[in-house]
């Protein structure tokens, strides 16, 4: 065979398969890993934020441990009254 034609194969081979490496699986690993503990972590950042609302300094308003900030921009709803 030809060096053009492996590789047509291999290319072909490529796009239907579904193959991972070991770096890529234990990537996945982690990845599912954080997103487990972020997930632990939102309903005590919910109770933080319930308890400690937002207040304002004239007109900055003062988030200082950032927690509502960080719930709204990884979409967990902001408590009420926070």
């Amino acid at each position: 065979m030809e060096t053009e034609t492996i590789d047509r194969l291999f290319l072909e081979l490529s796009q239907v398969t579904q193959a991972t490496t070991a770096r890529e699986l234990t990537m996945m690993t982690e990845v599912n890993a954080l997103r487990a503990a972020v997930a632990a972590a939102v309903p005590a950042m919910c109770d933080y934020a319930r308890m400690n609302p937002i207040w304002h300094d004239k007109e900055t308003p003062q988030d200082p441990n950032n927690v509502h900030g960080w719930l709204r921009e990884f979409g967990a709803s902001v408590p009420k009254g926070a």
